[in-house]
């Protein structure tokens, strides 16, 4: 555990920035006046403890105190705050200090950042937060500008959509008729547990990773060659010359190799290739708007790289999917920014989708080339059989006859070899293995489970 983590019986003293949520804490309960607000109902000014230990005035917490007492106390408080520099963990800062460098923010959106990820995670600041009630989106700049000492130009501009918090995804700016800061502020999910971590190596593994190698090569492809040959060639313009909006989207059922074809074209081109993440450092998957927030942090952080191509599957899920009538509703300024994701982004990017029925057609219309890729021909499933297969006993003859099945996708053989692989050595016949593990798929997928029609002869 970090020692920024220690464990106590009041959580938020042992805060990375647990100074910093003091000074903030009792400029909000003294200069805005946020002290008025807890005498109030059933509620006293010492009735909550996490905010006065966030002060350091927990000895006093349910104590009977009127007003001039309490405001005493914070002022007292916040000259002893102001006697000492406050300290922030070393880790943290050198964690914040690093992120900020990466995406490139200024100095006026390195501290919004920091004051939004302490809001999120020092439960007394947030509570103290709170007493400033339902801020609106306009009071908001002036409330960071003071707490914050910077400018509300700057503000502004730091929370505004063409402002880096906002195009990396990072944190968006909730503009909202009722909300509190914190609803306000609202941070991609998982960034503050990865900042208040120790550095790690895969700082951003969680968002967005290296792609694995390739398992094709460009002439499986050979089915789609001029498809594949445009796309390839259009990826490299992209690359070279830095044109911004390159977005390539390929749909079809699954297993088809869509996602394989990103990683043949980016080997094929020398790029690195980029895979959104779809599950969070715990395995659970990402919601959509997350998955988009990480997309544009790897835009960010990649936008320097021309080397880079992003990979973005499972669209489908990112999208909106609430309809009316069989019509997808969606926010028209959420269909502006979406859209303004596809016409800016300065890294290529190949988006994946298994099903495009849902996507609006103002959508589909913004990528660049569009490529609905089938199952392989006879010829290519056959080759693709005997590359996956060639470690294993299996005759000419079968591989011939399955790959005579037209739903013989390529992710399926690949799964089929997987667990054969695995066990041919203790299985009399890999090729009725390979037959019962294909044939129980391409059932489940509501395909004719025999998968091979007529006699044959397997090996044994």
């Amino acid at each position: 555990m970090s020692k920024c983590h220690k464990k106590s019986k009041h959580p938020s003293l042992q805060h990375p920035c647990a100074d910093l949520a003091a000074i903030w804490g009792a400029t909000i309960l003294l200069d805005l006046k946020g002290y008025k607000q807890l005498n109030s109902g059933y509620s006293s000014y010492t009735h909550n403890g996490n905010l006065l230990r966030t002060i350091g005035i927990g000895n006093i917490e349910d104590k009977k105190i009127n007003a001039k007492e309490f405001v005493e106390k914070i002022s007292k408080q916040r000259e002893k705050f102001a006697c000492k520099k406050p300290k922030i963990c070393r880790k943290y800062k050198n964690n914040l200090t690093y992120f900020s460098k990466l995406i490139g923010l200024s100095k006026a959106e390195r501290k919004i950042l920091n004051f939004a990820i302490t809001l999120h995670t020092h439960v007394g600041l947030d509570d103290i937060a709170d007493t400033l009630g339902n801020i609106t989106a306009n009071d908001i700049s002036s409330v960071l500008s003071f707490l914050l000492k910077i400018s509300e130009e700057k503000v502004q501009t730091a929370l505004s959509n063409r402002g880096l918090l906002s195009q990396s995804g990072i944190l968006r700016f909730s503009k909202g008729k009722m909300e509190t800061m914190r609803d306000r502020l609202d941070l991609m999910e998982g960034l503050p547990a990865i900042l208040l971590s120790p550095m790690k190596e895969d700082l951003f593994d969680q968002f967005f990773l290296p792609a694995k190698a390739a398992k094709l090569n460009p002439k499986d492809y050979a089915f789609i060659q001029s498809e594949y040959q445009i796309i390839k060639q259009y990826l490299q313009q992209g690359a070279k010359t830095g044109m911004q909006g390159v977005n390539i989207l390929v749909h079809g059922l699954p297993g088809t190799g869509k996602s394989e074809l990103a990683h043949t074209l980016s080997e094929d081109l020398g790029l690195q290739l980029y895979e959104v993440s779809i599950t969070d450092a715990e395995g659970d998957a990402i919601s959509g708007s997350d998955r988009f927030s990480a997309y544009q942090l790897a835009q960010q952080v990649l936008s320097k790289n021309n080397k880079a191509l992003i990979l973005f599957d499972e669209i489908e899920d990112v999208f909106p999917s609430d309809s009316f009538f069989g019509k997808v509703s969606v926010n028209e300024n959420r269909k502006a920014w979406i859209n303004k994701l596809l016409e800016q982004n300065p890294v290529p990017a190949i988006w994946i989708s298994n099903d495009i029925e849902q996507i609006d057609h103002a959508y589909i219309r913004r990528f660049d080339f569009v490529l609905n890729l089938q199952a392989p021909p006879r010829k290519v499933r056959e080759k693709i059989l005997k590359k996956y297969l060639q470690h294993l006993p299996v005759s000419q003859t079968w591989i011939q006859q399955a790959a005579s099945n037209e739903h013989l996708a390529p992710a399926l053989i690949a799964r089929a070899s997987k667990v054969v692989s695995a066990i041919h050595e203790q299985h009399q016949s890999p090729e009725q293995a390979l037959e019962k593990v294909l044939s129980n798929t391409l059932e489940a997928m509501g395909h004719s489970k025999k998968l091979i029609s007529g006699k044959h002869q397997t090996t044994t």
